[in-house]
């Protein structure tokens, strides 16, 4: 991870948005960060979102965690690092954050949300 990220990360206020523990950042969010121990965190002004938004929101985020994404990609780049010369590793990093999107986007619908809801807040949100 960037000694940026790392910097910003120190300044996180940890807190708790709908029982779920959480970071608040100046203006990072929303997002899972770190690889040992990955946590939420979310920019403050989400947190004055209505509670069902911010509901999707943190689901969104456990869907991550719990497929374990920031591994997934810091496993893919450290194989690329090692061996930049191998084709076949970049094709499955050609847009694996878009793959990674669908994914969870997949994940949230089978969970039961609400289609309308849950694109409505990436909309909204996700600008």
């Amino acid at each position: 991870m960037p000694g940026w990220r790392r910097s910003h990360q120190r300044r996180w206020q940890k807190t708790s948005l709908l029982g779920t523990p959480v970071y608040l950042s100046g203006g990072i969010g929303p997002c899972v960060a770190g690889l040992l121990r990955p946590r939420i965190g979310l920019s403050v002004w989400l947190s004055l979102i209505p509670p069902r938004q911010q509901a999707l929101l943190l689901a969104h985020a456990q869907c991550r965690i719990k497929a374990r994404d920031p591994q997934l990609l810091a496993l893919a780049y450290a194989l690329l690092c090692v061996m930049p010369w191998n084709l076949p590793l970049w094709w499955p990093l050609h847009r694996p954050r878009f793959a990674i999107e669908v994914d969870v986007d997949a994940r949230m619908l089978a969970q039961g949300h609400a289609l309308r809801d849950y694109a409505a807040l990436l909309r909204q949100h996700g600008q």
